[in-house]
């Protein structure tokens, strides 16, 4: 069974120290602020943010089989991130990688995008 986690209820939520596996992919919808503290988040779909999102000594793993995408109109700060997905990552809009962003794949330059 895969998981798509949808997170659409005004309120905010904090995730202090877990390891989460998501499936088909993160929803946060507009209006929702995410706040990840330690731990993983291993995402095997898409991510799209319209609401806000920021992490704190967390890491958000992208190791889907096929292209996954970073998008939404949202603020997303990652603190670091892996990509091990040899079909790559596209990102749609923009995200920030504050301290670590480690391109273990096989295939790094499907990584579209700017890296400053």
């Amino acid at each position: 069974m895969k998981l798509k986690l949808y997170i659409v209820s005004l309120f905010v939520m904090l995730m202090v120290n877990p390891v989460f596996m998501a499936g088909q992919g993160i929803n946060i919808s507009s209006g929702i602020y995410v706040k990840m503290t330690g731990g993983a988040l291993v995402l095997h779909g898409n991510w799209t943010n319209n609401g806000s999102y920021g992490d704190t000594n967390s890491i958000i793993i992208l190791n889907g089989n096929t292209t996954q995408y970073i998008g939404g109109n949202g603020s997303t700060e990652f603190d670091d991130m892996t990509i091990d997905n040899s079909s790559g990552v596209r990102a749609t809009g923009n995200f920030t990688v504050d301290e670590i962003l480690n391109l273990s794949s096989a295939n790094p330059s499907a990584f579209l995008g700017t890296l400053d």
